[in-house]
């Protein structure tokens, strides 16, 4: 089942101006639908004049309509459902229609793919006839008021030993399943 987080996740990582900017230079626009809402579509009709006439969404004066980005939204909806709830995947695509060089997912951004991570990597093991996963404790600290958790996890694969270390979590599963998912991503 989808996350909606991970869908709002383009609202903590890219403006909805940017969003705007990247409908109405694809021309996106085009799939707006509305009647009775004449303010609106003079408002979109406006913004997609000046992102022509212009080349960078700081310089613009006109506001971008939310509803463009609202359609870059859905179509990343789309897209994310196609490609099975792949996150990675989802970005590697959007990373260039959204015309950026990196895209930073927020450190407290969990998605159901990572929290299953651990029991996938032990699947794939067995099926492969590889080692089980083992998993180390590389850091636990105390940060203010909760404890924070860094686990590596190792597999032993035909092509020798695969690691990968997994991002800080507040608990030790969400860090194990962190590190499996890095692994299991690594090894695709």
């Amino acid at each position: 089942m989808m996350n909606l987080d991970q869908l709002t996740l383009f609202n903590k990582s890219v403006s909805n101006e940017r969003l705007a900017l990247v409908a109405a230079r694809h021309e996106l626009d085009r799939f707006v639908r509305s009647k009775d809402t004449a303010p609106l579509n003079r408002n979109v009709r406006e913004y997609v004049k000046a992102v022509k006439q212009g080349d960078d969404h700081k310089n613009l004066t006109v506001r971008s309509p939310d509803i463009l980005a609202a359609i870059v939204e859905a179509l990343a909806g789309a897209v994310y459902l196609d490609l099975n709830f792949d996150l990675t995947k989802l970005w590697t695509i959007f990373k260039d229609v959204l015309m950026i060089d990196e895209i930073t997912v927020p450190n407290d951004f969990e998605s159901s793919e990572i929290n299953g991570a651990q029991t996938e990597l032990y699947g794939l093991c067995g099926k492969r006839n590889w080692g089980k996963p083992v998993y180390s404790l590389v850091k636990a600290d105390r940060c203010q008021y909760e404890m924070k958790y860094v686990y590596s996890v190792e597999v032993e694969t035909d092509a020798g030993v695969c690691r990968h270390k997994g991002d800080e979590k507040s608990t030790p599963k969400d860090a194990r399943n962190s590190a499996a998912y890095l692994l299991l991503r690594s090894l695709q």
